[in-house]
């Protein structure tokens, strides 16, 4: 496991939140869908350290970054509109602003984060009803370490001297605070 899937593994386990790993899977997203509708804990986490068929907007492929992760969020009689992605993405854009305010990172639509004019990350939202459930997946591809071969992408190292254990967690709790209250507002 890399330092930085251990990182996310140990910050989710020290939140007490519901979570799910995975060495090898289609992506990250697929995992939620499948535990969708069959427990109520929200929200649950998806982490996959490689992904075989991940996939973005316009089924884009998305197949390897250094994070991959996916949030499941359910609730009986929501409703949600599809055109929350590029909300989902902004917060994104500030915790990062929030964790290393040096960095150029900026929001293309409909749901990119782009470093120096390089693709640095993708968000992929998906909305399931079954009956009078509602699931709400977000899925966040980041890369931080590393880029992905197929595209013109960035990561957060290129731009930064160091990044550290405590910096990251500031970064993953600073999100999920910030998904979190916009699921609560918006779902």
């Amino acid at each position: 496991m890399n330092s930085l899937s251990l990182w996310t593994k140990n910050f989710l386990q020290q939140q007490n939140l519901n979570f799910y790993f995975q060495d090898k899977a289609s992506s990250s997203n697929d995992l939620a869908k499948k535990k969708a509708f069959q427990n109520k804990t929200n929200p649950s986490v998806f982490l996959v350290k490689t992904q075989t068929k991940g996939r973005g907007y316009n089924n884009k492929k998305w197949e390897n970054s250094d994070l991959m992760i996916s949030f499941l969020w359910q609730k009986t009689k929501g409703t949600i509109s599809s055109k929350i992605s590029k909300d989902f993405a902004k917060d994104v854009e500030q915790a990062l602003k929030k964790t290393w305010p040096e960095l150029n990172i900026f929001f293309k639509a409909p749901n990119d984060l782009y470093l120096n004019e390089k693709k640095l990350a993708g968000l992929l939202i998906e909305i399931l009803t079954q009956g009078f459930q509602t699931a709400l997946i977000v899925g966040l591809g980041l890369n931080v370490f590393s880029t992905p071969k197929n595209l013109r992408a960035s990561c957060l190292k290129e731009q930064l001297e160091k990044i550290t254990h405590p910096s990251w967690n500031f970064f993953l709790k600073t999100l999920i605070q910030m998904w979190s209250q916009r699921v609560q507002t918006n779902f």
